[in-house]
């Protein structure tokens, strides 16, 4: 199971909320989450400079969040998911990892899929409902992207919170 928590900066761009974390590249200080291997910052304090420094080039407004992912790295692990809530899946595309939840009303959904990306759905994960768990929306929606697009996709567990 590999476990991420630290914080990130989102900004708005045109109606898409994207997520930076630290860069693998040491020409910024910050890069796209979904870029990035999911590498968030290992304090607050890391993440309001990078914002800050992204608010200066881009002329965008930044805000800080804490996140925590837990995500399954095989089969046997999905277990651990089968009763949890705020579920989110992520598909591997070899350097992106492109994060999914469900499809809300009223925002877009740009993929053929039972699900919508997280940057389109407000950072909105799967969560308890009265007739279908989170678990089996997620797990279905994992199958769909292995179907459909022939990558790798996980199910993972999000904390995520503004700060």
């Amino acid at each position: 199971m590999r476990e991420i928590d630290g914080f990130i900066f989102i900004t708005d761009m045109e109606g898409l909320k994207l997520p930076f974390g630290k860069s693998r590249i040491n020409t910024s200080p910050y890069q796209n989450l979904e870029t990035n291997n999911l590498i968030p910052y290992n304090s607050l304090k890391e993440s309001l400079e990078a914002g800050r420094e992204f608010t200066q080039k881009r002329r965008s407004l930044t805000r800080q969040a804490q996140i925590s992912l837990k995500m399954a790295e095989n089969d046997k692990e999905l277990e651990f998911f089968i009763e949890r809530t705020n579920l989110i899946v992520i598909m591997k595309e070899e350097e992106f990892n492109i994060l999914f939840g469900p499809v809300i009303k009223g925002f877009s959904n740009n993929a053929p899929l039972p699900g919508a990306f997280l940057k389109y759905n407000n950072y909105t994960p799967f969560r308890k409902e009265i007739l279908r768990s989170p678990f089996k929306k997620a797990y279905r929606l994992v199958s769909e992207i292995q179907k459909q697009t022939k990558c790798c996709a996980t199910v993972a567990e999000l904390g995520f919170k503004y700060i």
